[in-house]
């Protein structure tokens, strides 16, 4: 939809995968991951054009690098399209979301390594608020489309963020994700782990 709707505008955009070093940390890698989706040239109506190129792009207050796709680099704009969801290793309020995208997933592996490294020695939700906010200024982010599901993995909300909204707006997306994911329905049980038995 967000294609057509581009193309209806006169725009000849392209799709092109944003995982960091997901997919194997490859460009065919990371290709085949989002063609799992359905996410192909046929079924889109546009390129995909897969790379792990990634050029620098500005950097933080703090002098960390900010890198971006070397394809987006070149676009006249980027949507940012994501899921806001609870990370499955770390807690905090902001999680997997378009920040995140921004950030580990446009910046390839070269920007995962880096702000990996980065989250451990300053902490993650500062860092990712002043990271991002240099990538949607220099990527020129036309805006983002956030996508909650529901406790069945169904779409339950879909949200259209101006690009000075994102930074305000994730946590909040955060929040109603995870008020909408499936939950054990009691505060407090007893567990009985048995390693063997017999």
């Amino acid at each position: 939809s967000i294609v057509d709707f581009l193309k209806e505008l006169g725009a000849r955009p392209f799709i092109f995968p944003a995982m960091g070093s997901h997919g194997g940390g490859t460009a065919d890698g990371q290709a085949q991951v989002i063609a799992h989706y359905g996410i192909t040239e046929t079924a889109m109506g546009c390129p995909v054009l897969s790379s792990m190129e990634a050029v620098q792009i500005g950097q933080s207050l703090k002098g960390i690098p900010v890198f971006l796709d070397k394809h987006a680099s070149e676009a006249d704009h980027v949507v940012v399209v994501n899921r806001v969801k609870a990370h499955t290793e770390f807690k905090g309020e902001i999680e997997s979301g378009v920040m995140k995208m921004l950030l580990i997933g446009m910046g390839k592996q070269e920007g995962a390594r880096v702000y990996h490294k980065a989250f451990a020695d300053h902490g993650f939700d500062r860092l990712v608020e002043s990271l991002a906010s240099v990538v949607i200024e220099r990527a020129k982010v036309l805006c983002a489309v956030a996508i909650i599901e529901n406790a069945y993995e169904e779409t339950a909300l879909i949200r259209g963020l101006a690009p000075h909204q994102i930074v305000a707006s994730e946590r909040a997306l955060l929040q109603k994700a995870k008020d909408l994911a499936p939950k054990l329905p009691f505060d407090e049980m007893d567990l009985l782990i048995v390693d063997r038995i017999g």
